[in-house]
């Protein structure tokens, strides 16, 4: 060093003082060259409140004579006066600050940010792991950095990725979201045969964490998992790996497939039970069908049976009470001559007849006697083999009206337009107006 160089040197340090300020007399700079970054402040006042202020502030005198400016630890400042809104500090805490000369305020605040290199993320990594070899608990290492201690366990389990893969980290060629992915596992064999041995397209962070847990089952998307339970499968004793990157609802594996499945069995027993109750040959509970497991099943047939005794007597009244009842209509004139291409006549009747099953497949609603329903609404007819006889009452302005009981695929004209439609299984419907005839209002009562 040369004589002038000394000389300026010794003539900046003279120009430079450092103080004890009372923190009420700080306030930030303009001329701080730092506009942006002022992030992660409460972190950062959970650190300062643990082990102190390591770095001083830098400030100039303010105009007033009564205040400093900080143009160098902006954040500084933010976390200490956020610790004062905490109670935590007192307003007039003293803090050590570097006064400089005025006309060096930008000097000063553009050379501490631009002379001085972060460290690596590699060297970051292997200092978090270092402090817990020297027996720092990770709670109180999370506490010393203003962070959650899952933050401390990330790092730490990066730290323990395979050193291979760290290096090629270091220079960029594996990235930070490849390198969390393969965190997955701490098998470092695993890790670098799952990157190193797949071509570059399959090296994305889902297909590394895939091709590490493809003989595991992932709890999230697994049907069966949700079905048994993370928690019942743990207190079974199976085995559980947890992803430290994924949220809470993703990233659980479980290891013990075969454990699983024999859970879901259990739980499916009972089930299986009350089906065999059903008077099936036999019952299986498979808790994974796949389609090619199923393709050697076929869908059972419904078959035809003669009715029984009880049956047929049931089916010979219902058979005579329609041939009474449709001469009655025929005799009043509102049988299947009112249904002509003349339209529909004042105060229509709806006489329907099935033979061979329910029109919905359901049971006898209640209201049905004999298959005989006496109320509006869908129909629904007698048990599989057994004719059905349903009358409905049309309103009398002859609008098509579905909840009078028309069933699905019935056609219906308009207003006043007379309409005639075989519906499947030989359900036959008339709509319309028909006169109010004695005869045909008893019809109607009957049924």
């Amino acid at each position: 060093m040369n004589t002038a160089t000394f000389q300026e040197t010794a003539a900046v340090a003279a120009s430079q003082e450092l103080l004890l300020i009372p923190l009420s007399q700080l306030r930030p700079s303009s001329r701080n060259v730092r506009k942006s970054g002022g992030t992660s402040i409460p972190e950062l006042a959970a650190s300062i409140a643990r082990v102190g202020l390591l770095q001083n502030l830098t400030v100039v005198a303010a105009p007033d004579g009564e205040h400093y400016e900080v143009v160098a630890g902006r954040r500084r400042l933010a976390a200490l006066k956020l610790l004062v809104k905490r109670r935590k500090l007192a307003k007039d805490h003293e803090v050590h600050c570097l006064l400089v000369l005025d006309d060096a305020a930008r000097t000063v605040s553009l050379t501490e940010n631009v002379q001085r290199e972060a460290m690596s993320p590699i060297e970051e990594l292997f200092a978090w792991k270092d402090l817990v070899a020297e027996g720092r608990p990770v709670e109180d290492i999370a506490a010393d950095f203003g962070v959650t201690p899952l933050v401390v366990q990330r790092r730490l389990k990066l730290a323990n990725v395979s050193p291979r893969l760290l290096a090629d980290f270091g220079t960029q060629a594996v990235t930070l979201e490849q390198l969390m992915a393969l965190a997955i596992t701490d098998d470092h064999a695993a890790q670098e045969a799952a990157f190193y041995d797949a071509p570059q397209w399959q090296r994305s962070p889902e297909a590394l964490r895939d091709h590490l847990t493809s003989d595991e089952v992932d709890a999230g998307r697994d049907a069966v998992a949700r079905f048994v339970g993370l928690e019942a499968y743990e207190q079974a004793g199976g085995g559980v790996r947890r992803d430290l990157f994924a949220d809470e609802q993703n990233g659980v594996f479980l290891t013990d497939g075969a454990l699983l499945d024999a859970l879901a069995r259990d739980r499916l027993a009972p089930v299986a039970e009350q089906v065999r109750a059903e008077g099936w040959a036999w019952v299986d509970a498979a808790p994974r069908a796949t389609s090619s497991d199923l393709y050697q099943f076929q869908r059972a047939r419904s078959t035809r049976r003669e009715p029984g005794n009880a049956e047929a007597r049931r089916i010979a009244k219902l058979e005579d009470q329609q041939a009474k009842l449709q001469e009655r209509l025929d005799a009043s004139g509102a049988g299947s001559a009112g249904f002509g291409e003349s339209g529909f006549q004042p105060d229509g009747r709806v006489v329907s007849f099935l033979r061979g099953g329910r029109s919905d497949g359901g049971a006898e609603p209640p209201g049905c006697e004999g298959g005989v329903s006496r109320e509006g609404g869908r129909w629904r007819g007698a048990p599989s083999g057994q004719p059905a006889v349903a009358g409905f009452a049309v309103p009398g302005d002859g609008r098509d009206d579905h909840s009078g009981g028309i069933g699905d695929g019935d056609q219906l004209g308009p207003a006043g337009a007379g309409h005639r439609q075989r519906h499947r299984g030989g359900l036959r419907h008339g709509h319309g107006q028909a006169p109010a005839d004695p005869a045909g209002l008893a019809a109607d009562r009957a049924l």
